[in-house]
């Protein structure tokens, strides 16, 4: 398996606040002038996690596509608007439920873990969300326990203090 520094050299990945190494690829739509974060109503990315890291519940209003390139298996961790969570396996292995593309739908609060610890997954993510702008919202600790309690637990373990 090649070396995670590869991967963060050729594809001029980037530390991401939120946990792992991301690069933006493509952006669609316009950006404003007098703005830090473009208006941009789609983007196509690279997303490496480090098997010891771990990417922060967020959520999107629009849908993302999650895409499997190469390394560890990634674990999409999913809370959707009934209060619901499940499990998505993002990686190379159908025979054990893992799909090399996995969505997840606007509005979802989502994080992700590898499953190796001394491994990696480098992934990629792909959002269209039409006329409007895509908005990232963070997943505070204290909000998502008052609104998932019965989450406790993979909320404390993926949320940012």
């Amino acid at each position: 398996m090649k070396k995670m520094i590869f991967w963060i050299k050729s594809l001029d990945l980037q530390r991401y606040p939120n946990g792992g190494y991301l690069s933006e690829t493509y952006h669609y739509g316009t950006h404003q002038v007098d703005s830090i974060d473009p208006l941009c109503s789609g983007l196509a990315s690279y997303y490496l996690l480090p098997g010891n890291e771990f990417l922060a519940f967020n959520r999107l209003n629009s849908d993302i596509l999650w895409h499997f390139y190469y390394g560890s298996t990634m674990h999409l961790h999913i809370m959707d608007n009934m209060g619901q969570y499940y499990c998505s396996k993002l990686g190379n292995n159908l025979d054990r439920g893992e799909r090399h593309q996995v969505i997840v739908r606007k509005n979802f609060w989502y994080a992700a873990t590898v499953y190796e610890k001394n491994g990696y997954a480098l992934t990629g993510a792909t959002i269209f969300s039409g006329e409007q702008k895509i908005d990232l919202e963070m997943g505070s600790r204290s909000k998502l326990l008052e609104e998932y309690p019965q989450h406790f637990q993979i909320i404390e373990k993926l949320t940012l203090p």
